[in-house]
């Protein structure tokens, strides 16, 4: 799944433009992908995270990144669209963090 997505990343990099009327289109797709560190203090105590471009990669179910922009004339529409589904690390125990 993950090799299909990169693949379809790839060959629709190029902005697709349509030039039929006064509108026009651009679309593209593109990867960035972070490491996680972090610390939070809490009532219960301090939650740290580390987790390397690798151990998110392993748990990445699905993921979309990509711009899209329509412009007719004067007036134009741009989004930049991120989407990510990681499968958890852990379970969290409702227990464990209550008083």
């Amino acid at each position: 799944m993950k090799a299909a997505c990169t693949s379809l990343c790839f060959l629709l990099a190029a902005p697709a433009t349509a030039q039929t009327s006064g509108w026009s289109f651009a679309v593209s797709p593109y990867a960035w992908v972070p490491g996680i560190t972090a610390a939070v203090d809490t009532a219960w105590g301090t939650v740290e995270v580390d987790k390397s471009i690798s151990d998110l990669l392993s748990r990445l179910d699905i993921a979309f990144m990509g711009a899209f922009e329509a412009r007719n004339g004067r007036w134009g529409l741009i989004a930049d669209l991120f989407y990510a589904n990681l499968s958890p690390f852990r379970a969290v125990v409702g227990a464990a963090i209550a008083e």
